[in-house]
Parts: structure tokens; C-alpha cells; sequence
């Protein structure tokens, strides 16, 4: 095996031509993989931790860009990363001849000037500045960057407040508007229900299912996951609420976060309780408040939210739904104990790999009510914190968090990282269960199946995959061919998030109980 790379100081290219550039290289003979990241510190670990690491890659800051080749021998590894050099250089000069693009936002706005809304996708050093002019200028903003500090966030969403103008964000990975999704998102039915979420793929999951099950969406508002902090006063939540409350097109609303801040928490419950309309609310990992207000009906997970808001615009009993979900719980229990027997030797530990940070945290809470706390890099407790990536015991991976976005696309884009740590993960003999989300929609890969099938293959005799699809029978991905698809190699396939962690969770406690 042989390593080599270099840095290319001040050299920005975007995260989609990264992965493009990346993927041409890894795929030349004699390359076992390449690279491309820009020089932040968290990325200079990775591939200290993929064994990709040169010394020299100290150096890099995170405005350089570091190429870097891993291959069976020098000659094939040097011939790889000057073509990846290549690349760049014929990729920057094709930018430079290209048509003449507005260059400013003022620009943009002449050109179409009845323009209401604009998406922003810059680093987040840069995001501020680029969207206080928006707003300025009067228009609604998506702010999809990440790396925003929280007291930026804070000044831009009460500058957006007092314009009466929305801020979704930063770091909002959906939103669906008048039946256009924006970012990720899915082919959803036009509805009745109207969300506001401090969660991206919590948007998708609930969304997805009420459209599987012939429900529609008015509205899906997306905060970013920091609304609800006590120094942003959930402005945007706030404000969606008072939209979706008045809108003649939404006839329940349904509220989805983590627990926000108590003091926050009561203003979204006293405007909630004005709402003239059914308002279901998951606070995921959150306890029910005491004196509810009669229109508010609590969910415990996303796939129970997105039951209760389909059978209150049905005008059926909300009861039917607990009793739904108990009957499937269940069945799933029947399986898992089945599944746990054919499972030989010492495995007995679970790995979660998740490219939906909502969906690992609902992973992470379901778990916890089966076999206690679980380790990840966002844990429900600080204790059970992992360092870097390494995996302890049962431990549940967020891919999507902030140290793994740096200079990189977001992981529903590219499954590169996560392909590699699965991979790795099989050939843990303590490993007894592999189960992750696969996320369809816009913004997903347009074949998933050609990186995920292999991994599927390669667990064979080994390990038990589990997978969640994140998406609608309507999207373009062709969800129940993709399906049919794993479950022909070897995998098993849920219905929802939820479904998914409460097996694995099942399957864990089954092994551990046989092998006491």
C-alpha cells in the first residue's frame, strides 16, 4: 500500500466537485481510495483515521485543499493523483469560460426582480454578511450553511423578524412550500398538514410517511436545529406557527424538534394553545407537559406524529394510532427474537451510521428504552461521548454533524465516508447488527443501490443489515424497487425510524439475555 498527497494552498473549490473529482480518481487502476477535503482540523483526522495521513498535512488550513491518493503501489498512486491535479486545473479553467452568471445579489435582482426568496448555500464565515443583504433587500431567506455561530443566528433571525420576512436556519436541510420542496426533500403530496420543524430529515420522515399513506403537506417550515436555544427565542417557530395558523390550506399543524430550552418551550405552548386547529407536537426525548392545552396531542416519535396528524384530518379516534404502533411493535418483537437465534458466536453489539441527525437522535432514545445508553458522537448523555469516530460497544454515528461537513458534502449527497466506515464496521467480530437510514428525494444520489448493494453483499455470514428508507413511493429513486433490492441481498427493511431502532434495540437485548 502506498500514500501520497499534496496541498493546494487557497485553492476553494466546491463540495460537489470535491466528490466528483474524487470518485474519477478512486476509480483509476490500483487506487484503493483518494480524497479530496479541505485542510480543516477534523478533516486532518479522518484521514489519520482512514490511514491517509501524511505529516505534511499539518500544515494545511482550512482554506487549502488536500489531495490525497491511497493505492496498491507508487506508480498506480503518483499517476492517480496527477490526474486528480489535472482535474481541478481543467475544472477551474471551464469555470473561468463558462456564461456570465450575476455576480452580485443586486445583479440577481435586476434580472428577476420580483424574486421573494433566496437559498444560501456559502461557508459559514460567509453567511451573515450574505444574508443580512438578502434581507435587507426583502427577501425570504433558506439558509442551508452550517457553521453559523449561534450569536449571528440570533441577530439575523430578529432582523428577519421585525421585516416580517422568514429565516429558515442556518444549518435548515428542508422545507417544503406550497408543495415545492426545497434542499432535501421528497415527492410529497400536496395536503392538509403543516409543519414546523427544527429537523431536517425529521421534515422527510414525518412527510414521507404521511404521503405513503395518502396524506399531503400545505407546509413544511424548517427553523434549523438551534431555533429553540433561549438565545434565538424560536423566532421562526413562532412565526411558522402564526402562519400555519391562519393559512386557509392547513387544517392540522404539527410541531417537531428535540426538547427546547423551558423557558422557550412555554412561549411555543402558550401560542400553540391559541391555535384554532389540531396542533400534534414531538419534542423527541421530551416529557408531556402537565395542564396540555386541548388542541395540542403529544407524539413520542416521528412516525407517531405523522400517524396522529393523518387520523385527526381523517376526524378518526387519535387512540387508533397507540394502538396501532403497539400491535407493530409487537409483530417486530416476534421477528427480532427469531432473527437474534440465527446470529452465532460473541457478536452482541449494534453500529448505527446515519446521515439524518434527527433520525439518529430518535435512534439513540429508542435504544436507550431497550438496552440503556448508547455511545455516539451526539449522546443522550455526555458520558457515553466517543472520541473521533472509533466505535464503543453499541454505538449510533450522526455523519451529518458539523465535524464531519467541513470542506465535504453533506452525507445523503455523498456516501463515500460512510461506505468506507461500514465497511470497516463488518469486519468487527463483536458486531452483531449494522443498521442505517437511506434517504431518497431531491438532493439524494439518483442510484443509491450501487454503493449500498456491495455493503449488503459484504455482511453476508457476518453481520445482520437493517435499513430504513427515508422516502415516498412517488420519488424518482424508485423506492420499492430499491426495496425489493436489499431484501433480495440479505437485508431487512422497516417501515419507519422508529421501527428500525426499536428491532435492532430488540435483537441487542435478545443476544445479551441468551449470552448472560
Amino acid at each position: 500500500m502506498w500514500v501520497e498527497g499534496i496541498i493546494k494552498q487557497g485553492s476553494y473549490f466546491d463540495s460537489a466537485t470535491l466528490m466528483l473529482i474524487s470518485k474519477q480518481v478512486s476509480s483509476m487502476p490500483g487506487v484503493i481510495e483518494a480524497a479530496l477535503y479541505m485542510g480543516t482540523e477534523s478533516n486532518v483526522k479522518l484521514l489519520e483515521e482512514a490511514g491517509m495521513f501524511l505529516e505534511e498535512f499539518k500544515k494545511a488550513k482550512p482554506s487549502d485543499l488536500i489531495l490525497v491518493v491511497k493505492g496498491e503501489d507508487k506508480e498506480s498512486t503518483s499517476k492517480a493523483l496527477n490526474e486528480g491535479c489535472s482535474l481541478l486545473i481543467r475544472k477551474k479553467s471551464r469555470e473561468e469560460e463558462s456564461i456570465h452568471k450575476p455576480r452580485s445579489i443586486s445583479s440577481a435582482l435586476k434580472a428577476i426582480p420580483d424574486l421573494n426568496l433566496a437559498i444560501v448555500s456559502v461557508s459559514g464565515r460567509f453567511a451573515y454578511e450574505v444574508t443580512h443583504e438578502l434581507l435587507e433587500k426583502g427577501l425570504n431567506v433558506f439558509l442551508f450553511s452550517d457553521h453559523v455561530p449561534l450569536d449571528e443566528e440570533a441577530k439575523l433571525k430578529k432582523m428577519a423578524f421585525d421585516r416580517r420576512l422568514f429565516l429558515m436556519g442556518p444549518d435548515a436541510g428542508t422545507a417544503i412550500i406550497g408543495g415545492v420542496g426545497i434542499a432535501f426533500s421528497n415527492k410529497i403530496r400536496k395536503g392538509s398538514i403543516g409543519i414546523v420543524a427544527a429537523a431536517g430529515t425529521g421534515i422527510q420522515e414525518v412527510s414521507s410517511i404521511i404521503s405513503d399513506y395518502s396524506g399531503g403537506i400545505s407546509h413544511a417550515i424548517g427553523t434549523g436545529g438551534r431555533d429553540l436555544n433561549i438565545k434565538v427565542g424560536g423566532i421562526t417557530t413562532l412565526m411558522g406557527l402564526q402562519f400555519l395558523s391562519s393559512d386557509n390550506n392547513t387544517e392540522v399543524v404539527m410541531l417537531i424538534s428535540k426538547p427546547p430550552d423551558p423557558e422557550v418551550s412555554s412561549m411555543i405552548f402558550e401560542q400553540a394553545g391559541k391555535v384554532k386547529k389540531p396542533v400534534v407536537v414531538c419534542f423527541l426525548g421530551d416529557t408531556i407537559p402537565p395542564d396540555l392545552p386541548s388542541n395540542l396531542f403529544w407524539s413520542e416519535s416521528l412516525e407517531e406524529a405523522a400517524l396522529l396528524s393523518l387520523t385527526l384530518t381523517r376526524k378518526e379516534n387519535p387512540t387508533n394510532v397507540k394502538d396501532y404502533l403497539k400491535k407493530r411493535e409487537d409483530e417486530i418483537s416476534s421477528r427480532a427474537f427469531e432473527e437474534a437465534k440465527k446470529i452465532s458466536g460473541k457478536r452482541r453489539y449494534l453500529r448505527g451510521l446515519f446521515t439524518g441527525g434527527t433520525l439518529a437522535y430518535e435512534a439513540l432514545l429508542v435504544l436507550k428504552g431497550l438496552i440503556g445508553e448508547v455511545y455516539s458522537n451526539t449522546p443522550l448523555s455526555k458520558e457515553f461521548k466517543i472520541q473521533g469516530v472509533k466505535s464503543i460497544n453499541n454505538t449510533i454515528i450522526d455523519l451529518g454533524e458539523d465535524e464531519f461537513t467541513v470542506g465535504r458534502l453533506h452525507p445523503i449527497i455523498d456516501y463515500t465516508f460512510r461506505v468506507n466506515r461500514i465497511s470497516r464496521e463488518i469486519k468487527d467480530e463483536d458486531v452483531a447488527i449494522i443498521f442505517f437510514d437511506l434517504i431518497l428525494g431531491y438532493g439524494a444520489p439518483m442510484e443509491p443501490l450501487k454503493e449500498i448493494l456491495p455493503l449488503i453483499y459484504e455482511c453476508k455470514g457476518k453481520v445482520l443489515p437493517v435499513v430504513h428508507i427515508c422516502g415516498t413511493h412517488e420519488d424518482i429513486q424508485n423506492k420499492n424497487m430499491i426495496e425489493k433490492a436489499l431484501e433480495e441481498a440479505g437485508a431487512l427493511c422497516f417501515k419507519s425510524n422508529r421501527e428500525v431502532s426499536f428491532f435492532a434495540g430488540k435483537v441487542i437485548r435478545s443476544l445479551n439475555v441468551e449470552q448472560a
